[in-house]
């Protein structure tokens, strides 16, 4: 409530200002449940996702596809969630590019299923993909073609067909990764994104997520 007053001041060469966008954020807000039921709340950006009494499951029909589902329409910024992930094992050997995992903080996603563009790929999305892979987790920054790349990653063993808790805690611009209560890794982006979207996110790999704890501070 009230005025909000925002001032931009240059002082030096010329500034050329791309993009200017405000989004409203919330807070104080939780979300616990086990994810075997559809609910107002999640946003399906794509339709490849099944709901059974397992969970929530995204069928990737190649290694190139992609599917994405956020818990809700808001942005958010300090961050707590928690869910269990488990990885079928894929019918292909080629394997070293698939993942699944988190997207924090994500925002204009570009699908090529509903777009005229043949160049969209896994990294046309904005925010933060916590990837999970047959040997490694890595913290890829999303910015498109040609921009998007890795912060951080730490090598882990994954068996397929077996459930993993994972939780992401996001406070100011430090993403902190625990697998089974163990921490992977901790990482401070100087130049990041400050708000955005929570989802689930997969890019190759087939994957349920159940039993989800969300907290927005």
């Amino acid at each position: 409530k009230g005025i909000r007053q925002l001032k931009l001041q240059h002082v030096g060469d010329d500034l050329e200002i791309i993009s200017f966008m405000l989004n409203k954020v919330i807070t104080n807000k939780s979300i616990d449940e086990p994810l075997n039921s559809t609910s107002q709340e999640l946003v399906y950006v794509t339709n490849g996702w099944d709901v059974s009494e397992n969970g929530h499951y995204a069928t990737n029909t190649s290694t190139t596809n992609r599917e994405l589902i956020y818990l809700s329409n808001h942005h958010v910024t300090d961050l707590t969630i928690e869910v269990d992930i488990k990885i079928d094992e894929p019918k292909s050997s080629l394997t070293s590019s698939l993942g699944a995992g988190i997207v924090v903080h994500a925002q204009n996603f570009a699908n090529n299923f509903r777009s005229e563009s043949a160049h969209d790929d896994n990294d046309s999305i904005e925010g933060y993909y916590i990837k999970i892979q047959r040997n490694r987790i890595t913290l890829r920054k999303q910015c498109y073609k040609g921009y998007s790349k890795d912060l951080t990653s730490t090598r882990i063993t994954l068996e397929y067909n077996v459930s993993y808790t994972y939780k992401v805690e996001v406070k100011n611009n430090t993403i902190t990764v625990y697998r089974n209560d163990e921490e992977v890794f901790s990482y401070t982006d100087d130049i990041a994104y400050v708000s955005g979207k929570t989802g689930f996110y997969t890019t190759g790999f087939n994957a349920t997520y159940s039993n989800v704890k969300y907290i927005i501070d």
